[in-house]
């Protein structure tokens, strides 16, 4: 993803046209991820909000600006954390692809089945796991990092991992 690194010092000189770029080139990437975590639109709005509001009020704190996108993600996930800590693990599921930019009736059928897939398979698992499963597989975060955000073991990252692939697995989900 490209991001105009030029937005970071004009966020913090309180230009507010910089706040309102930020957040219109950074708000789908972390909506999306929210959202495939909690699974529901509104939580996952909410969290975005509350992400936005904290990478603003901390934009001081950022020691590098070229970590930009890696230091908010990081605020969105520690977000989602704390809202899979506050509520039941009854979850709303949603049903939502990623549908922009394709023309190709084909190519958007085949986006809507993997999403709709990939949406099936994280619902097998709870919502914390769910979480290190996508912070692992899809954002390749290591799981020293995992167990830091969770101010938990590298084993409880790797023990998670291991027993939701494995639930996966039997529950006939993950092909081989």
């Amino acid at each position: 993803m490209e991001f105009d690194l030029g937005l970071i010092e004009k966020m913090r000189n309180g230009e507010q046209s910089a706040f309102s770029m930020c957040y219109q080139q950074l708000s789908p990437l972390i909506y999306s991820t929210v959202l495939r975590i909690c699974h529901c639109k509104t939580s996952a709005q909410d969290i975005l909000q509350e992400t936005f509001i904290q990478i603003f009020k901390s934009l001081n704190t950022l020691d590098n600006d070229k970590k930009f996108i890696a230091w908010s993600k990081r605020i969105s996930y520690h977000k989602t954390i704390n809202w899979i800590r506050l509520h039941d693990k009854h979850l709303v599921s949603s049903n939502v692809q990623d549908i922009e930019g394709i023309s190709d009736t084909e190519d958007l059928q085949l986006t809507i089945e993997n999403n709709h897939y990939l949406t099936q398979l994280m619902l097998k698992v709870a919502p914390e796991a769910r979480l290190i499963l996508w912070l692992f597989i899809v954002d390749e975060y290591s799981h020293q990092e995992i167990a830091d955000m969770h101010e938990k073991s590298v084993s409880f990252s790797k023990s998670i991992v291991s027993r939701s692939l494995k639930t996966l697995s039997i529950k006939g989900v993950c092909h081989e």
